[in-house]
């Protein structure tokens, strides 16, 4: 079996964008998968783009790189100390930083960084607009995004040797700029001749990939029926004006149910759009990354990806991700809250393919100026997060708090068990307006069947628990109108939930 590449254990962000100063809590992924909810403002798109930066190339030069950085720098940070830094330690303990010093990529490159930034994956919601929307009214054609992003980093072979695709096409391009440019004449052949045979190996499979995934996001309603593609040659015509790079085109026949449609941006709501995008997007990335190297680290991060994809079409998504990523380590960033706990109630919480969650807030630092602070979840698990939190305001006297927590932690603990046990409940119009009393009595007539005796045993004791607490803590108008809570019921309230809980875990495994 191969070993499973070297992935990410901690970032550091420092005086960064949004993270201002020099003490910004590190961000751990010790290997897993990462779910960051943030509120706008709160530092969620810096790591983002702290990543995208740090795993890149630079066409400009390490000086050019250094004033990038300090571009970066947080705006109210007085120039004379600023310190911006992005630094990466890797699971086995490597450890690779940009600073003033030079970037990981310039120089004496760092070869982990090196061969991971070209097999990255990249996306945010201004990307995915811009590759959803560009062809609004017209046939899509892929080139420029396939250069750009899609395929950028496809290794071609050329002259005796593996170059990636946009440094190939970039070559073309700056020797055909050149006044003498037609004494090239054998260069740019034979690089437009490389670059037409490594597209003709890649845009089947990039096809075929593509499609995979939108048979499993779109339920197989949406395919892509051929990329058409002539071939790049350049026309050396006597008349200089007339002389040109022609077959500058990526071509897709797109069908939706059957039928072939030219615009599918015209047509097509914004869901099957984005779905159609993120699909390409995402065949274009893994395309890319077999050709390259075993062994290096392959990074997929998403901003605020699914912000145009409607909730019933988020979970297909995910499963997409966790079944065809499986190698890669994923950053899935959101600002929505709902979509945050949906996420964290189905993607996996042990083995090779876990994942971790945090929030981020925005807070004042030490400095006096706003910076990201974090809340570690304490579990994956939406219920264990919420019960820890409880606990944790407790502690510290925020009683409200934690009886706002408690009762999270009650109504996630029915919903997940209703969910997975089947339970019918009470029919609600709106799925927002189910109660705890609805759910509850919906597993207590599950329960009278004569087949769950040994379940009604086990969850008998732990639903009185909870029945006796629900009139205070539990009770969900406890938390918008004055209630004198009692530090002891609240303490009872987490105890009973705990116990429901660990009751709910025993019923689901006597079911296997």
């Amino acid at each position: 079996m191969m070993a499973k590449p070297p992935g990410l254990r901690s970032i550091s962000i420092q005086d960064f964008r949004g993270f201002p100063g020099t003490e910004n809590p590190v961000i751990e992924l010790n290997g897993k998968n990462l779910l960051v909810y943030g509120e706008n403002g709160s530092g969620k798109s810096t790591i983002f783009r702290a990543l995208d930066e740090f795993f890149s190339f630079s066409q400009r030069g390490k000086r050019a790189r250094k004033s990038m950085l300090y571009a970066s720098a947080h705006i109210f940070t007085p120039e004379a100390q600023r310190s911006p830094s992005v630094e990466i330690t890797f699971t086995d303990g490597a450890v690779s930083r940009w600073d003033a010093s030079g970037h990981p990529n310039d120089g004496t490159r760092d070869a982990r960084v090196y061969a991971a930034s070209y097999r990255k994956g990249m996306l945010d919601y201004r990307s995915l607009l811009d590759l959803s929307y560009r062809y609004l009214g017209k046939r899509i054609d892929l080139f420029d995004a396939c250069e750009k992003v899609l395929l950028r980093d496809l290794q071609i072979p050329h002259g005796g040797s593996e170059v990636g695709f946009h440094r190939l096409w970039r070559d073309v391009q700056d020797e055909w700029k050149g006044y003498h440019y037609q004494w090239r004449k054998d260069a740019i052949d034979s690089r437009l001749a490389s670059i037409t045979a490594g597209l003709n190996l890649a845009l089947p499979i990039l096809q075929t990939q593509a499609n995979l995934l939108l048979s499993e996001m779109l339920q197989g309603e949406m395919s892509i029926a051929d990329i058409e593609f002539t071939g790049l040659a350049a026309r050396w015509v006597s008349h200089r004006p007339s002389r040109k790079i022609t077959g500058q085109s990526l071509l897709p026949t797109v069908k939706f149910r059957g039928a072939e449609i030219e615009s599918p941006h015209t047509l097509l709501n914004e869901a099957r759009v984005s779905a159609l995008t993120i699909a390409i997007y995402l065949a274009g990335r893994k395309v890319s990354g077999e050709t390259l190297q075993p062994g290096t680290p392959k990074l997929l991060v998403l901003d605020d990806l699914l912000i145009g994809v409607d909730q019933s079409n988020r979970l297909p998504v995910l499963r997409t991700l966790s079944k065809h990523f499986a190698g890669w380590q994923i950053i899935l960033l959101t600002h929505d809250r709902v979509w945050f706990e949906m996420a964290r109630e189905h993607l996996p919480k042990d083995g090779v393919k876990a994942w971790a969650a945090l929030e981020m807030y925005e807070g004042i630092g030490p400095n006096g100026y706003r910076h990201p602070v974090q809340r570690p979840l304490g579990s994956f698990r939406p219920v264990d997060g919420n019960i820890v939190r409880a606990e944790l305001f407790l502690n510290d006297n925020y009683d409200n708090a934690a009886a706002v927590h408690t009762r999270m932690a009650f109504e996630q603990s029915l919903k997940r068990f209703c969910n997975d046990a089947a339970v019918p409940v009470r029919y609600q119009a709106d799925p927002r307006h189910l109660s705890t009393e609805d759910l509850l009595v919906g597993i207590e007539q599950w329960l009278k069947d004569p087949k769950r005796a040994a379940h009604k045993v086990t969850l008998s004791a732990p639903i009185k628990n909870v029945r006796a607490v629900r009139k205070v803590v539990l009770n969900p108008f406890s938390h918008s109108t004055p209630v004198t809570l009692v530090r002891a019921e609240i303490r009872e309230a987490i105890d009973a939930v705990k116990e429901l809980e660990v009751a709910f875990q025993k019923v689901k495994q006597s079911k296997r």
